[in-house]
């Protein structure tokens, strides 16, 4: 009822905020942050789509993506879907946002450009052009109804207008992702040469020129 008043906006799940507070990446990471177990509050950085959805808004992520090192228990609040992704995470690679840490911008490109806290398909962007129909995730619904796109096609075009969501709404270095993608310390790792073709992949989605879907 406060809703429909215009007294309370929602904000992710069951949270709620006044409308008097604007719907901002500090708001969307501090209502998210409410979601985690206590373990994962102290241990974890949310990553992946999630992240990008701080970063620049948009429809809710369906699922939390959260990057840990340490122990965590399996437990969330408000009954929210979310996947752990045990990999290493440098200090350097987070951001802290009204206290809450989550990947930074350029940490947040390089997961997604590998796969790494993606809905619709979990293999690297440039797989995923190759040969968009094999791999394809079968649960992933985004955009699926009659008539609808292949979800191999679904797939890539979200993939890329999320990629181009967070560089729009943030300052992503190119050069930082390569090293990160292919760095001494690289927690995926990708050879140099695979990891600048994935930065120029970026950099098309940032400008629109999508490579053409084979």
């Amino acid at each position: 009822m406060l809703v429909i008043d215009g007294v309370l906006q929602r904000v992710v799940a069951d949270l709620y905020a006044p409308v008097t507070v604007d719907n901002a990446p500090g708001l969307r990471a501090q209502a998210l942050h409410q979601l985690l177990s206590p373990t994962l509050r102290q241990v974890g950085a949310i990553s992946g789509e999630t992240a990008v959805w701080i970063y620049a808004g948009g429809t809710e992520p369906r699922r939390l993506h959260v990057i840990t090192e340490g122990v965590y228990r399996r437990h969330t609040k408000h009954g929210v879907q979310w996947r752990i992704h045990q990999i290493p995470l440098g200090r350097s690679h987070v951001h802290r946002l009204e206290g809450v840490a989550l990947t930074s911008p350029a940490r947040t490109a390089a997961d997604l450009l590998v796969g790494r806290g993606c809905e619709a398909s979990r293999v690297p962007l440039d797989t995923l052009i190759s040969r968009p129909q094999d791999h394809a995730r079968p649960g992933g619904r985004l955009g699926q109804s009659a008539g609808a796109a292949p979800a191999g096609d679904v797939a890539l075009q979200h993939r890329q207008a999320t990629l181009r969501r967070l560089t729009t709404h943030t300052t992503v270095e190119p050069g930082l992702v390569q090293e990160i993608l292919s760095g001494d310390r690289s927690p995926f790792p990708c050879e140099p040469a695979r990891a600048a073709a994935l930065v120029q992949l970026l950099a098309q989605c940032t400008s629109r020129r999508f490579p053409t879907v084979r």
